[in-house]
């Protein structure tokens, strides 16, 4: 149980009995069974059952109906100050109304507030399963006991892995050979397999979500178990898997809702029928528990209703989990190329874009990139002075290459995890790359750099809301400045082929109902810009008409202007994880904040610097030797000699390190770990992003073409720094192998497994001649129309050797100077 969890007990259990089973960490083991220890921290463990008697123990004396459905809550009136709950009576059958002043929508993944509230919130499934079930300890043997007793126990296969624990048995007994084994396994299933799997024993339906224990088909779990024992299954766990008498299935799935207050902040929701986070071993306890301090508080006085829900929904890592309004995920076809899998990019859907959930990275291009776009008006002395107009840099460097002035801020932020930082950088020094006081000057890479981060030495966000938009409508001095939020754009509107407004329609996610289907109308006099970004952009154009009339034609949307670049040679950064044990302690990562060791509620009262924390402190950009080009192969060496060679300042690759595990890492136990983020700069494959219809909501044809060049060179570099990632005293595992040529067939399947974008999607509007797929020209108008210009990410001619946030904001800088000029805005 995490922090949060003991926390709300220490303040509220008035039983103060033992209910937990203590661990000592975390164990794999292999399939002769010899145990390996990956975590040793002690750890309470239980039940669900034991966990929830204990907390409706302490409500004794209280009211409860049970076998009653919500059917409804309301307010009767607008004029009313409390709230009806409308109910149904399974037994009687007969309805009833309550009153409240406050409603907890407490009532689960499927919640019934929930759906009235926010409609579109449905549960997604995350792509696996797990199979379930206890056996009673006294029905194993001496030699699985153990094994398995004294530690969760993991084990991990391709696209599989196994949890094993002891939890409290019947009515919560603790005494031995009465505690139950807990065995969870997590397949990876399609969901045209979700079918057979679901469908129930006794009459043959298919379950939604859980098929409950008793009625999991023999089939199903024969099947499992053969599968277990082909495999073969560590002894101790097959004789677990094989004794289980009731097996139960779960989906697993995701959600998030946007908003957690409604009616006045009369009715709030909380757990899982508010944040549905993936349920591995604690997370979702762990997250009720935050959740019920935090409606504490509210109901206490302590924090307003504002303060209760940017607490539950901005804080709890949820930016990142699908559903979430502040970011879109944009899900690519399967590809045989990603072992079956879908390549998935998540972009800001947030004011502020990116800016405003990114990791800060303070991340230049190279003078070769913008070299490489070959355009009048962008070139690297046209857009360094954009560069450094918009920073106010806090850090080493030469100072003509960097802004002192400017409206964004550029630190080293409020808190770092130096002995991390300063290994990782001695590492690397070790496998040849040496530290560079600054990669971000137009020439100097081949290194690496203490990071430097989009951040006030205080540890404040400078994201773009923030830094431009909000001053300005605050201020009183702007007037003509409107900026319409929770809603999107449908299309541009054309009077012949001059763009005269757009149309756009209230988004469903904050505005449910029959208004989200309606569209309404603004005009422009003089112009409209675009900046969409590179995913939202290209489909406005062609649900506008502007794109390829191939495209266009199949989705049935009216051609304005044949422009066939639009949506085509996506690209992207191409990234690869891997996640270490390490020896740091829990204040130098973010893995005690994550899984709830460490209470949110405090740092936030704190308000502690780990807060502004993102994880990184160290970019390194590298170069292979000549001898690594070699060994990558003639295909590889002959494009590398073409496009890098002579490019000195081009690198091949950026790698960092990050100060936790790279999700949920609750399935591990507790422990401290390091994960070494890789992404190549220029991939040689090629995407596309096209609309298949001409409404919003209609599904769209996106392939970002991950490892589909015709000649595999984007999977070497990814091999080349698999065998090249530095040992760090930080790593407890500090593996030195010797590769042999036979190894790069397993390492390639095994990157085929992972890889997947790196969040910076680029080049799908690009600047460019017309008839080489561009789409806008040097002053970012869009070809065969007038009176509309792109100015966002996507116009990028060609990729760039950073993370792309400084790229998006030059552009925007620029694009404004561009756009006042043609104006005549500018002021005398």
């Amino acid at each position: 149980m995490g922090s949060d969890v003991m926390d709300l007990l220490r303040d509220h259990d008035r039983l103060k009995k033992t209910f937990t089973y203590e661990i000592d960490g975390l164990q794999s083991l292999d399939t002769g069974n010899k145990p390996r220890v990956i975590v040793t921290s002690k750890r309470d463990i239980t039940s669900w059952d034991a966990l929830y008697y204990r907390l409706r123990s302490n409500f004794d004396g209280s009211t409860y109906h049970s076998s009653t459905r919500v059917l409804d809550v309301g307010r009767p009136n607008a004029s009313d100050a409390y709230l009806t709950v409308t109910s149904l009576n399974l037994h009687t059958n007969t309805v009833s109304e309550r009153n409240a002043d406050l409603v907890v929508g407490a009532d689960g993944a499927d919640s019934m507030i929930r759906a009235k509230y926010q409609p579109a919130v449905q549960r997604r499934y995350a792509g696996y399963v797990v199979w379930r079930g206890t056996v009673q300890e006294e029905r194993l043997s001496n030699t699985t006991l153990k094994a398995v007793a004294h530690s969760a126990t993991n084990h991990t296969m391709d696209q599989h892995h196994i949890i094993v624990y002891v939890i409290p048995g019947k009515d919560g007994s603790l005494q031995a050979g009465e505690r139950l084994v807990n065995f969870c396994w997590y397949t990876n299933e399609t969901s045209e397999s979700l079918d057979e799997i679901l469908r129930d024993r006794i009459d043959g339906h298919r379950h939604r979500n859980t098929v409950p224990a008793g009625r999991v088909r023999e089939s199903a779990w024969e099947a499992r178990l053969k599968h277990a024992r082909a495999i073969p299954l560590p002894p101790a766990l097959l004789e677990i898997a094989e004794k289980i008498q009731e097996p139960f299935i779960q989906v697993i799935s995701d959600f998030f809702s946007p908003k957690g207050a409604f009616e006045n902040g009369q009715v709030l929701l909380m757990g899982d029928a508010l944040t549905l986070v993936r349920p591995h071993a604690g997370l979702s306890s762990a997250k009720s528990a935050f959740h019920s301090r935090a409606i504490e508080d509210f109901v206490r006085g302590r924090i307003s209703i504002e303060e209760w829900e940017t607490r539950v929904i901005s804080v709890w890592l949820n930016h990142v989990l699908p559903g979430n309004p502040h970011a879109k995920l944009f899900h690519g076809s399967k590809s045989d190329l990603l072992a079956g899998r879908q390549a998935t990019v998540p972009v800001g859907h947030i004011l502020g874009g990116g800016t405003s959930i990114n990791s800060l990275f303070y991340s230049r291009p190279q003078r070769s990139d913008y070299e490489s776009w070959n355009t009048p008006g962008w070139s690297p002395e046209d857009v360094l002075p954009y560069m450094k107009k918009l920073e106010t840099y806090n850090g080493p460097g030469p100072k003509d290459m960097h802004g002192y002035d400017g409206p964004i801020q550029v630190s080293k932020g409020a808190f770092r995890s130096q002995r991390l930082e300063d290994d990782f950088i001695a590492a690397m020094k070790t496998v040849g790359w040496p530290e560079v006081d600054d990669i971000n000057c137009f020439g100097s890479n081949n290194g690496s750099m203490r990071l430097l981060k989009y951040m006030s030495p205080e540890g404040q966000r400078q994201d773009t809301a923030t830094v431009y938009l909000h001053p300005r409508l605050e201020d009183g001095q702007h007037p003509n400045l409107h900026v319409l939020v929770e809603s999107q754009v449908e299309r541009v509107l054309f009077e012949g082929t001059r763009a005269v407004g757009v149309s756009f329609r209230p988004n469903p996610d904050y505005h449910p109902g029959p208004s989200s289907d309606s569209t309404r109308e603004i005009k422009a006099r003089r112009l409209v810009t675009i900046t969409g970004g590179s995913m939202f952009s290209p489909l406005i154009l062609q649900r506008s008409g502007i794109g390829d009339p191939k495209v266009l034609n199949k989705a049935g949307v009216p051609i304005v202007a044949d422009v066939p670049g639009v949506g085509a040679d996506y690209e992207d950064h191409n990234s690869m994880m891997y996640p270490y044990n390490s020896s740091l302690r829990p204040d130098e990562t973010l893995d005690s904040l994550y899984s709830g060791r460490t209470s949110l509620d405090d740092m936030i009262a704190a308000n502690h610097e780990m807060l502004s924390y993102g994880g990184v402190d160290v970019q390194s950009k590298l170069r292979p030797t000549e001898a690594d080009v070699e060994a990558l192969g003639p295909k590889f060496k002959a494009a590398w000699d073409k496009n890098f060679k002579d490019k000195l300042d081009k690198p091949l690759t950026i790698i960092s390190p990050v100060a936790c595990f790279p999700g949920d890492s609750s399935f591990l136990g507790p422990g401290q770990f390091l994960t070494l983020v890789t992404f190549t700069l220029y991939p040689f494959s090629r995407g596309h992003l096209y609309i298949t219809g001409p409404k919003i909501d209609d599904p769209l044809d996106f392939d970002p073409g991950l490892l589909s060049d015709p000649d595999e060179l984007d999977v070497k570099p990814h091999i080349w720094m698999f065998k090249k990632q530095p040992s760090s005293k930080a790593n407890l595992d500090n593996p030195k192998p010797e590769y042999s040529a036979d190894d790069d067939e397993i390492i390639e399947k095994w990157i085929r497994e992972r890889i997947n974008s790196t969040w910076h999607p680029i080049g799908t509007c690009k600047m460019a001649p017309r008839d080489k797929h561009g789409v806008v020209d040097p002053v970012l108008n869009v070809y065969g129309v007038q009176g509309l210009k792109v100015a966002d990410l996507s116009i990028s001619p060609h990729n760039v050797g950073a993370n792309t946030c400084n790229t998006a904001m030059t552009v925007a800088e620029k694009a404004a100077d561009i756009i006042i000029s043609e104006l005549g805005l500018v002021k005398k």
